[in-house]
Protein backbone atom coordinates (compact mmCIF):
# COMPACT_ATOMS: atom_id res chain seq x y z
CA UNK A 1 0.00 0.00 0.00
CA UNK A 2 1.25 3.95 -0.73
CA UNK A 3 0.78 6.74 1.53
CA UNK A 4 0.04 9.82 0.28
CA UNK A 5 1.64 11.37 -2.98
CA UNK A 6 4.47 14.31 -2.74
CA UNK A 7 5.20 14.94 -5.80
CA UNK A 8 3.72 15.16 -9.23
CA UNK A 9 5.16 15.88 -12.95
CA UNK A 10 4.90 14.82 -16.47
CA UNK A 11 2.00 12.00 -15.75
CA UNK A 12 3.95 10.10 -13.00
CA UNK A 13 4.03 11.13 -9.03
CA UNK A 14 6.14 9.91 -6.74
CA UNK A 15 4.79 8.10 -3.78
CA UNK A 16 5.79 7.23 -0.25
CA UNK A 17 4.77 3.58 0.64
CA UNK A 18 4.00 2.33 4.17
CA UNK A 19 7.01 0.97 4.76
CA UNK A 20 9.27 4.10 4.47
CA UNK A 21 10.39 3.42 0.52
CA UNK A 22 9.80 5.67 -1.94
CA UNK A 23 8.11 4.46 -5.93
CA UNK A 24 6.77 5.98 -9.04
CA UNK A 25 3.05 5.80 -9.02
CA UNK A 26 1.66 6.59 -13.37
CA UNK A 27 -1.40 8.44 -13.21
CA UNK A 28 -2.26 7.26 -17.00
CA UNK A 29 -2.53 3.31 -15.19
CA UNK A 30 -3.43 3.83 -12.01
CA UNK A 31 -0.91 1.79 -10.89
CA UNK A 32 2.12 2.29 -8.93
CA UNK A 33 5.05 0.71 -9.57
CA UNK A 34 6.64 -2.13 -7.11
CA UNK A 35 3.78 -0.50 -4.49
CA UNK A 36 4.42 -3.60 -1.54
CA UNK A 37 7.76 -3.58 -0.79
CA UNK A 38 9.26 -1.12 -2.38
CA UNK A 39 11.45 -1.23 -6.20
CA UNK A 40 14.86 -2.56 -4.50
CA UNK A 41 13.13 -5.39 -1.84
CA UNK A 42 10.82 -6.59 -4.54
CA UNK A 43 13.39 -6.66 -7.70
CA UNK A 44 15.71 -8.78 -4.86
CA UNK A 45 13.14 -10.68 -3.98
CA UNK A 46 11.30 -11.32 -7.47
CA UNK A 47 13.92 -11.10 -9.83
CA UNK A 48 17.97 -11.70 -8.05
CA UNK A 49 17.03 -14.56 -5.33
CA UNK A 50 14.23 -16.51 -7.23
CA UNK A 51 16.43 -16.45 -10.22
CA UNK A 52 19.11 -17.31 -8.76
CA UNK A 53 21.08 -15.18 -10.62
CA UNK A 54 24.78 -14.99 -8.52
CA UNK A 55 24.56 -18.85 -8.56
CA UNK A 56 23.77 -18.90 -12.50
CA UNK A 57 26.58 -16.83 -13.04
CA UNK A 58 29.11 -18.05 -11.08
CA UNK A 59 28.89 -21.06 -13.29
CA UNK A 60 28.52 -19.35 -16.91
CA UNK A 61 30.91 -19.05 -19.62
CA UNK A 62 30.14 -16.46 -22.00
CA UNK A 63 27.85 -13.54 -21.79
CA UNK A 64 25.10 -13.80 -20.09
CA UNK A 65 21.51 -12.03 -21.84
CA UNK A 66 18.71 -10.54 -19.55
CA UNK A 67 15.81 -9.38 -21.07
CA UNK A 68 14.42 -6.65 -19.39
CA UNK A 69 10.71 -6.26 -20.20
CA UNK A 70 9.09 -3.43 -18.98
CA UNK A 71 12.31 -0.95 -18.41
CA UNK A 72 10.17 1.83 -15.89
CA UNK A 73 11.99 3.74 -13.89
CA UNK A 74 14.78 1.36 -14.22
CA UNK A 75 14.64 -0.32 -11.02
CA UNK A 76 14.79 -4.18 -11.79
CA UNK A 77 17.43 -3.63 -13.73
CA UNK A 78 19.55 -1.43 -11.50
CA UNK A 79 18.85 -3.53 -8.74
CA UNK A 80 20.08 -6.85 -11.01
CA UNK A 81 23.17 -4.65 -11.97
CA UNK A 82 23.87 -3.76 -8.37
CA UNK A 83 23.54 -7.29 -7.01
CA UNK A 84 25.40 -9.38 -9.32
CA UNK A 85 28.87 -6.83 -9.93
CA UNK A 86 31.08 -8.25 -7.75
CA UNK A 87 30.52 -11.58 -9.89
CA UNK A 88 33.15 -11.69 -13.01
CA UNK A 89 31.65 -12.21 -16.36
CA UNK A 90 29.57 -10.60 -19.27
CA UNK A 91 26.24 -9.21 -18.97
CA UNK A 92 23.96 -8.19 -22.31
CA UNK A 93 21.17 -6.50 -20.45
CA UNK A 94 18.25 -5.92 -23.29
CA UNK A 95 15.62 -3.16 -22.15
CA UNK A 96 12.36 -3.15 -23.82
CA UNK A 97 9.86 -0.01 -22.96
CA UNK A 98 7.24 1.93 -25.18
CA UNK A 99 8.38 4.88 -23.20
CA UNK A 100 11.30 6.60 -21.16
CA UNK A 101 8.89 9.08 -19.52
CA UNK A 102 9.18 7.01 -16.15
CA UNK A 103 12.79 6.74 -15.76
CA UNK A 104 13.11 10.55 -16.64
CA UNK A 105 10.80 11.10 -13.80
CA UNK A 106 12.13 8.99 -11.67
CA UNK A 107 15.98 10.27 -12.24
CA UNK A 108 14.25 13.50 -11.40
CA UNK A 109 13.96 11.86 -7.86
CA UNK A 110 16.86 9.92 -7.34
CA UNK A 111 17.89 10.53 -4.23
CA UNK A 112 14.20 9.77 -2.57
CA UNK A 113 13.80 6.50 -4.63
CA UNK A 114 17.83 5.61 -3.66
CA UNK A 115 18.69 3.05 -6.23
CA UNK A 116 19.82 4.84 -8.89
CA UNK A 117 23.62 5.62 -7.04
CA UNK A 118 26.73 5.36 -9.34
CA UNK A 119 24.34 4.65 -12.69
CA UNK A 120 22.53 7.84 -13.35
CA UNK A 121 25.51 8.87 -15.94
CA UNK A 122 24.83 5.03 -17.60
CA UNK A 123 21.32 5.91 -17.91
CA UNK A 124 21.75 9.48 -19.52
CA UNK A 125 23.61 7.98 -22.15
CA UNK A 126 21.45 5.11 -22.31
CA UNK A 127 18.06 7.07 -23.16
CA UNK A 128 20.05 8.97 -25.59
CA UNK A 129 21.90 6.56 -27.98
CA UNK A 130 20.14 3.54 -26.92
CA UNK A 131 23.31 1.44 -26.28
CA UNK A 132 25.96 1.75 -23.93
CA UNK A 133 28.65 -0.39 -22.70
CA UNK A 134 30.27 -0.32 -19.31
CA UNK A 135 32.59 -1.50 -16.79
CA UNK A 136 30.23 -2.81 -13.32
CA UNK A 137 32.78 -4.43 -10.72
CA UNK A 138 34.36 -6.89 -11.85
CA UNK A 139 31.95 -7.22 -14.74
CA UNK A 140 31.43 -6.18 -18.29
CA UNK A 141 27.82 -4.36 -19.18
CA UNK A 142 26.26 -4.41 -22.76
CA UNK A 143 22.83 -2.80 -22.32
CA UNK A 144 20.11 -1.52 -24.82
CA UNK A 145 16.91 -0.19 -24.94
CA UNK A 146 14.03 -1.10 -27.37
CA UNK A 147 11.52 1.77 -27.77
CA UNK A 148 8.75 -0.32 -28.56
CA UNK A 149 5.79 -2.10 -28.55
CA UNK A 150 6.55 -4.92 -26.94
CA UNK A 151 3.52 -7.61 -28.00
CA UNK A 152 3.98 -6.02 -31.59
CA UNK A 153 7.82 -6.50 -31.75
CA UNK A 154 7.45 -10.18 -30.95
CA UNK A 155 5.26 -11.08 -33.74
CA UNK A 156 7.85 -9.41 -36.21
CA UNK A 157 10.05 -11.54 -38.21
CA UNK A 158 13.17 -9.54 -37.17
CA UNK A 159 12.71 -10.45 -33.55
CA UNK A 160 14.21 -13.86 -34.30
CA UNK A 161 17.53 -11.39 -34.58
CA UNK A 162 17.12 -10.50 -30.55
CA UNK A 163 20.19 -12.19 -28.46
CA UNK A 164 18.53 -15.40 -26.80
CA UNK A 165 18.13 -14.51 -23.28
CA UNK A 166 18.59 -16.93 -20.01
CA UNK A 167 16.59 -14.83 -17.90
CA UNK A 168 13.66 -12.34 -18.37
CA UNK A 169 12.78 -10.11 -15.95
CA UNK A 170 8.78 -9.40 -16.76
CA UNK A 171 7.18 -6.45 -15.16
CA UNK A 172 4.27 -5.24 -17.25
CA UNK A 173 1.49 -3.17 -15.73
CA UNK A 174 -1.68 -5.69 -14.43
CA UNK A 175 -3.52 -7.46 -17.27
CA UNK A 176 -6.59 -5.29 -16.40
CA UNK A 177 -4.23 -1.86 -16.82
CA UNK A 178 -1.90 -3.10 -19.82
CA UNK A 179 -4.43 -6.47 -21.38
CA UNK A 180 -1.63 -6.87 -24.31
CA UNK A 181 0.78 -7.62 -22.36
CA UNK A 182 -0.80 -10.86 -20.92
CA UNK A 183 -2.24 -12.46 -23.84
CA UNK A 184 -1.89 -16.23 -25.13
CA UNK A 185 -0.04 -14.80 -28.72
CA UNK A 186 2.44 -12.60 -26.59
CA UNK A 187 3.89 -15.29 -24.63
CA UNK A 188 3.88 -17.94 -27.20
CA UNK A 189 5.77 -16.06 -29.77
CA UNK A 190 7.80 -15.50 -26.01
CA UNK A 191 8.39 -18.89 -26.19
CA UNK A 192 9.36 -18.95 -30.13
CA UNK A 193 12.01 -17.01 -29.46
CA UNK A 194 14.29 -18.54 -26.78
CA UNK A 195 17.13 -21.34 -27.11
CA UNK A 196 15.19 -24.45 -26.91
CA UNK A 197 19.01 -26.08 -26.03
CA UNK A 198 19.20 -24.04 -22.85
CA UNK A 199 16.91 -22.80 -20.22
CA UNK A 200 15.67 -19.61 -19.30
CA UNK A 201 13.34 -18.69 -16.42
CA UNK A 202 10.80 -15.59 -16.43
CA UNK A 203 9.54 -14.15 -13.27
CA UNK A 204 6.61 -11.74 -12.82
Amino acid sequence: MESVAIRLSAGYKLVKLVNGAYSVHSLAHGETFHPVIGPVAEAEALYVHQLQLCERLKHHAGKFVVWDVGLGAAANALTVLRAIRGLPGAIRLISFDHTIAALEFALQHAAELGYFGGYEMHLQQLMNGRQIAFTNGSQTVEWELHLTDFPSLLAQPEARNLPKPHAILFDAFSPAKNPTMWTLPLFANLYRLLDPRRPCALPT
